[in-house]
């Protein structure tokens, strides 16, 4: 029993009975805390259990707080969502439902949104934001309703029926172009010696997420093999009500899916700039003092270096040099373009991301994918039928 609400019936053979256990919370001691009913069959110790899920529901959104969207939403995001989502992904599902869903449903009564109602304001809301932005509010939404569904508070989810929004042939797409060899090389030139060196590298040579080399510890690094193993990622999540994003705290997390906990090989080029950069952290702050098992990346007060410092730190190093803006995690797609257009196989890049599916990677990449087939098979044609314009 996991979650809070998830339950079970048991046999008792002692007492020679059925119970019906609901686990309610957690203890301060992180043990469950469960309540429990005895019963005479198993069929009565499933009543038992359904109707102390209900009572526990009723209690966590009694009905003057399930009355309006606002209240039933905020409700459900301090409560269940905490034990169900990532905490990065409940301080940015947060975030949207303050800024562009509340101002609107925030005063409607949950039962009465209707799909129509749903389709304008997600209409109203594309003109400005793009297919990704206004999906993820579709998400935030079709997850409410069908948590409202389970606890009968509505009777059907009106967002199921509008489909998911696509990106418009004109749109510029907030993916940069990715950096081509030349600009690879000019940036590697330039992060020589540079704080963000060993950063960039990883970035540029792994395909590393952001969180991901963040979270790295010198234990997770073995330099005599070649490898390293990712297996947490660091992320800054909001703290307030959704109003002031600026207000953040540092959290260590696992890999963001299954297939993201995962070995890479490094180059010896990328082991010789980890070693410097060691060095360097050996020097700041003292041979006595230095942690051979903390993190890789610390900042002058000797704690863990934050996202947001690297983007400031990393934007600030491009505009210095005359190198186009990118986002950081434009290295990640340069990584894969360049990887594709040397010739590794869309598989490999897959496993070398993290991702779970292929078909992430293919949706990701297919264009650069099918540009390389193309040129590929003109290349065959050639070869084949002589020189011709084909």
């Amino acid at each position: 029993m996991r979650e809070r609400g998830s339950g079970q019936v048991v046999f008792d053979r002692s007492k020679g009975c059925f119970k019906a256990r609901l686990r309610v919370g957690t203890l301060p001691n992180g043990r469950a805390q469960v309540r429990t009913k005895q019963a005479p069959t198993k069929a009565e110790a499933k009543r038992l259990l359904k109707q102390m899920q209900t009572e526990l529901w009723t209690e966590e959104s009694p009905a003057e707080a399930s009355a309006t969207f606002g209240t039933f939403a905020l409700h459900y995001f301090s409560h269940s969502a905490t034990q169900r989502l990532r905490a990065s992904t409940l301080s940015n599902h947060t975030y949207h439902l303050h800024r562009y869903l509340l101002p609107t449903l925030g005063h409607r009564p949950l039962a009465d949104v209707s799909t129509s109602e749903l389709e304008s304001l997600l209409y109203r809301h594309r003109k400005v934001l793009s297919a990704a932005t206004v999906n993820l509010l579709r998400s935030i939404l079709s997850r409410l309703f069908n948590e409202g569904l389970k606890r009968g508070e509505v009777e059907r989810n009106p967002i199921q029926a509008l489909p998911r929004f696509r990106t418009r042939p004109d749109e510029v797409s907030q993916v940069r172009k990715p950096l081509t060899l030349d600009e690879v090389q000019r940036l590697l030139t330039l992060s020589k010696g540079h704080e963000l060196e060993l950063f960039i590298v990883l970035a540029i040579a792994t395909g590393m997420r952001r969180g991901e080399i963040l979270g790295l510890r010198y234990s997770d690094i073995d330099t005599i093999a070649g490898e390293v193993v990712i297996r947490r990622t660091v992320s800054e999540v909001r703290i307030s009500n959704g109003q002031d994003p600026k207000v953040t705290r540092l959290v260590y997390l696992p890999p963001k899916t299954n297939s993201s906990e995962r070995r890479l090989w490094l180059a010896p080029e990328v082991l010789s700039v980890l070693r410097a950069h060691r060095r360097n952290e050996v020097l700041r702050f003292g041979a006595s003092s230095f942690d051979p098992t903390g993190p890789v990346f610390i900042g002058d007060n000797g704690q863990q270096v934050r996202p947001s410092t690297i983007l400031r730190k990393f934007t600030r190093l491009l505009a210095s040099n005359g190198i186009r803006h990118i986002r950081i995690h434009d290295l990640r797609h340069t990584y894969a373009t360049v990887g594709l257009n040397s010739g590794q196989r869309l598989e490999h890049i897959a496993q070398q991301l993290g991702h779970d599916s292929i078909r992430t990677t293919r949706d990701t990449y297919g264009k650069a994918a099918q540009q390389l087939a193309e040129a590929s098979g003109r290349l065959m044609a050639a070869t084949i039928f002589g020189e011709r314009n084909f």
